[in-house]
């Protein structure tokens, strides 16, 4: 079912007495950020430390719920009304107020409204009045959770919350903004001390003192079959490898495919893999690992794949025995019936979500190029041909993301070498081959913007680590062990 749209004008000024006057600057480019998701470990009291996870998070919980990737919007999700969002004086049948995500207080639907709700604080400031719980910052000195404020204007005001800096040069930065309907996460142009081109009034940076900063998770669970076929474990703390720098833990036993594995928040991994039956087997870590449980006979013709868009949600795809795509779901609390999603694969999927009610998966086509099919929240869309490198695909894909409409895509190329391409938000890049020498389909996993790890079975059998660390790919450590076939990684907190 499709859902409703509303139209806005092109040239929609939105005026609210608690000075939020925000001028549609126009179309800019698409942004790639850190998709929606739960919120970060720690939860702050009102008031009090808060870190900038929590703040972005606190951001994206009511950007999911009546949100725009990008900045000038022609149409109004249906999610807004569905959900109560519309910013407080565009619909006057809304409440002018909202809970924050724990619904333990609410504050104002609009720019000051929502900057003072992400960061949690006791009521909801206007732009004049914000500064006095903020100190005044150079604008270079921005960081994620920092506030862009238009102090001064009275009613006809506005600010906006800071995520991060684009580029090097700080002329460009991403932002949520509730200047209008939705609220839009958008990417702003700086110039010297001017932080909005598209604006004529004057901005200043803030900093909330009780911003302590990121809360970053470097985990990474790696799982591998051994030629044992049972279930092996590795892990990354952010210091060292457990059990060892070359060893793993054993798990369970009675596979016949490669494992795949997701985490769909703190503490907690599922994996999944074909028996011995060839059934879907799962299992998962919640403080201890259960053992593996069939989840029916489905008729699968290799390795499965998953993914998660949020909290108690999973999503499992895999090849069938007719070679087409079939999916089951978990939605917190039954397992949908497989269904058939259609196509003709010549390898095992890999799927990955950026964002709530998004899922996107890739699969080695009739012709041996890349081909893409997605979930838009409302219907399964097949994507563009994305084609191969010189000499075409060897085996499966896999897949990553970073952020909002953000997707990174590995193979194994003809020359067993590692190629990439990655979706920006606008246009898919070239394809680049990033070295290596690859015996099996690659993995892949993001715990962070602008950093991407994948892992791979390297000459010798063994589980070999290759990274974006934001500047460069970089070869890591050999990780050891004798695999079967390729290897799964999930990230966690």
């Amino acid at each position: 079912m499709s859902r409703p749209w509303i139209l806005l004008s092109a040239s929609v000024i939105v005026f609210s007495l608690f000075g939020c006057l925000e001028p549609d600057p126009g179309p800019v480019p698409g942004v790639d950020t850190p998709a929606t998701k739960s919120l970060a470990q720690g939860l702050s009291s009102r008031s009090g430390q808060i870190s900038s996870d929590e703040i972005l998070d606190r951001a994206r919980s009511w950007y999911a719920l009546c949100g725009y990737n990008g900045n000038s919007p022609t149409a109004v999700p249906a999610s807004c009304t569905s959900n109560g969002m519309w910013y407080s004086t565009e619909n006057t049948g809304d409440s002018d107020n909202h809970v924050d995500p724990e619904g333990a207080h609410s504050y104002r639907k609009d720019c000051s409204g929502f900057v003072s709700m992400a960061l949690h604080l006791s009521q909801s400031y206007v732009t004049d009045t914000l500064p006095s719980a903020l100190v005044q910052i150079a604008i270079d000195s921005l960081q994620p959770g920092d506030v862009v404020d238009a102090v001064g204007y009275g009613s006809d005001g506005h600010t906006f919350l800071f995520e991060r800096w684009v580029d090097g040069a700080h002329t460009h930065y991403h932002a949520y903004d509730f200047g209008m309907t939705p609220i839009r996460h958008r990417t702003v142009q700086r110039s010297g001390a001017d932080l909005d081109t598209s604006d004529g009034r004057t901005f200043t940076a803030w900093h909330y003192p009780k911003n302590t900063g990121p809360v970053r998770s470097e985990r990474r669970d790696v799982f591998v079959q051994g030629t044992d076929n049972r279930l092996y474990h590795k892990w990354w703390d952010g210091d060292s490898w457990s059990p060892g720098s070359t060893t793993f833990e054993t798990l369970d036993g009675a596979m016949s495919s490669a494992p795949a594995a997701v985490s769909w928040g703190p503490g907690r991994i599922d994996v999944f893999y074909r028996g011995a039956s060839n059934a879907l087997k799962h299992m998962y870590w919640a403080g201890g690992w259960t053992a593996g449980a069939s989840l029916g006979s489905d008729p699968m013709a290799g390795a499965p794949a998953v993914s998660s868009w949020g909290v108690d949600r999973l999503d499992v795809f895999f090849r069938g025995t007719d070679n087409a795509l079939w999916h089951k779901y978990w939605d917190g609390e039954a397992w949908s019936p497989t269904s058939s999603k259609g196509g003709a694969l010549t390898s095992d999927p890999a799927a990955v979500a950026w964002g709530p009610d998004r899922i996107d998966v890739f699969y080695r086509g009739s012709d041996n190029t890349l081909s893409h099919k997605y979930w838009n929240g409302e219907a399964w869309i097949q994507g563009v041909g994305l084609g191969a490198g010189p000499g075409g695909l060897v085996g499966a894909p896999a897949a990553s993301s970073w952020g909002i409409d953000r997707l990174d895509v590995f193979v194994r190329g003809a020359d067993d070498a590692l190629w990439h391409r990655y979706w920006n938000g606008e246009t898919w890049s070239p394809w680049s081959s990033k070295g290596g020498t690859l015996t099996s389909d690659p993995a892949a996993t993001s715990h962070a913007v602008d950093r991407i790890d994948v892992y791979y079975r390297g000459s010798g059998n063994q589980l070999t680590h290759m990274y974006w660390s934001g500047t460069a790919w970089v070869v890591g450590a050999n990780l050891g062990g004798v695999l079967v076939g390729p290897p799964a990684v999930a990230s966690r907190s």
